[in-house]
């Protein structure tokens, strides 16, 4: 606004900072008004993790799960899959199975029917003979592969992006 012009006509510049102010209340007082309530939680894994902790809807059981992939001393390889308790008010270990070492990589199922929260998400891995989907404990082949550059066996687990 022209400066010359708020000079001139005083009752305007009242009602421009007028404006203003009521705006700045209008706004502190809708962020006052909805108060967010975050809850801490830290989950005791057995083994150092070797990635960050995933969340996804891998159960059946309401809310989302926490997946964690670990390593043991003897260099085993392990998949925890972590729930919410509600009645201890924590996250308690609700699957736990040793991943081969001939899986080089995972990826996490993201269908359409999983982001619109109508269906669970699937755990895939990769080696150098197959691709295997978890299911409660278990590694089920769905593929055969027939690699000329994967090794048999793998060094370390790394998250892939090879589900579409």
């Amino acid at each position: 606004m022209n400066p010359f012009i708020i000079s001139r006509l005083p009752w305007l510049g009242r009602v421009f900072i007028l404006l203003i102010f009521t705006a700045l209340s209008i706004e502190s007082h809708s962020a006052a008004s909805k108060k967010l309530a975050f809850l801490d939680q830290s989950v005791e894994a057995p083994y150092p993790l070797t990635m960050g902790v995933i969340a996804g809807n891998f159960l059946s059981q309401p809310g989302k799960e926490l997946l964690t992939i670990s390593l043991d001393e003897n260099k085993n390889r392990w998949l925890i899959i972590y729930i919410y308790d509600v009645i201890l008010q924590k996250y308690t270990v609700t699957d736990k199975t040793a991943i081969p070492r001939s899986f080089h990589s995972f990826d996490i199922g993201q269908s359409k029917q999983v982001l619109a929260k109508k269906a669970l998400q699937t755990i895939y891995f990769t080696s150098s003979s197959g691709l295997y989907e978890y299911q409660k404990g278990q590694f089920i082949q769905r593929a055969a592969i027939k690699s000329l550059y994967l090794e048999p066996e793998a060094v370390y687990l790394r998250r892939g992006d090879f589900v579409r």
